[in-house]
């Protein structure tokens, strides 16, 4: 087990960046080899309320946050993964 874990978001976010930069060569490697070696969180059930909570307070707040950091912040809240950051400040509203 890594001591870094990211969602599977993250690594489709990754893998998109690499994507669109085909004249990146080494950065398929580079990409490859990052993603050996963390481990990589699925989303699951609860990640997915976690997001259903978020995007409700961000669109009661007005508060505008693109959709794959929702999903990214949602994943690290139902995995109690946020470094630095106040749970109960985004769930509380």
């Amino acid at each position: 087990m890594s001591d870094v874990t990211i969602s599977s978001i993250t690594q489709g976010e990754l893998l998109h960046g690499v994507a669109k930069k085909p004249d990146a060569k080494h950065l398929p490697l580079v990409a490859k080899e990052f993603l050996l070696r963390v481990d990589i969180l699925p989303w699951d059930p609860k990640a997915a309320e976690a997001y259903a909570q978020i995007r409700s307070i961000c669109e009661n707040e007005r508060t505008p946050l693109g959709a794959m950091d929702m999903m990214i912040a949602a994943h690290s809240i139902a995995v109690d993964a946020v470094p630095g950051y106040k749970r109960s400040a985004v769930l509380s509203g």
